[in-house]
């Protein structure tokens, strides 16, 4: 599932780069000016981090801060005269990964379970304009919600063992997104888990 989501994510981000390195190469032969250095459109760094991901050597989160570099700096820009908005449902649920760890009990190294908590998915692609539907479920043990700051959502508590929530809106501004449980740790009232800060996602929204 991770090898699958990953290939889905390096199609989409190097199908963007093809369009930006297509306008990139219009633009420098259109170009009248002597100094090669002006149609230089994508930073060295932007284009060595596609480079790395691609061979597995840098995370999701930093290929991400690339793409919001190059939306927040207008060097992806899709026209978007004749497109229609849509409506696209995506159904996320609390997950947990499981693994084995040294640890250290009573001054002795062991090997012990970790969990660490994630939404699944946890990747989100739609275009400005788009009504964005989110199906969310938590079927874990602790008590979690869902905020998006930017667009003002945020759900009631989803309780363990399957709690769910709907939640509607409308993808009206461009940008690089998070996504995350709005519950601090509070163990005495089982509210999220030890790992909270690490429970994020991320929304893309096309201009």
């Amino acid at each position: 599932m991770a090898n699958s989501k990953r290939f889905i994510l390096m199609v989409t981000i190097f199908g963007l780069v093809d369009a930006i390195l297509f306008s990139a190469s219009s633009y420098a032969q259109s170009s009248q000016t002597e100094d090669p250095t002006e149609s230089e459109i994508i930073p060295i760094w932007i284009k060595n981090n596609f480079r790395w991901f691609s061979e597995g050597a840098i995370s999701e989160g930093e290929i991400l801060n690339a793409l919001k570099f190059l939306i927040d700096n207008n060097i992806i820009q899709i026209d978007m005269s004749v497109y229609e908005p849509q409506t696209k449902t995506f159904d996320i649920e609390m997950d947990e990964i499981k693994f084995l760890a040294e640890v250290e009990v009573n001054d002795e190294e062991t090997i012990g379970t970790v969990e660490m908590h994630k939404w699944n998915d946890n990747l989100i692609i739609v275009n400005k304009g788009d009504t964005v539907i989110l199906n969310i479920t938590n079927p874990k043990k602790f008590y979690h919600t869902l905020e998006i700051p930017e667009f003002d959502i945020e759900t009631g508590l989803l309780e363990p063992g399957g709690g769910s929530e709907t939640i509607q809106f409308v993808a009206d501004k461009s940008g690089v997104f998070t996504f995350a449980c709005g519950l601090s740790w509070d163990p005495s009232k089982l509210y999220c888990a030890p790992d909270h800060n690490m429970q994020t996602g991320t929304i893309i929204v096309l201009e």
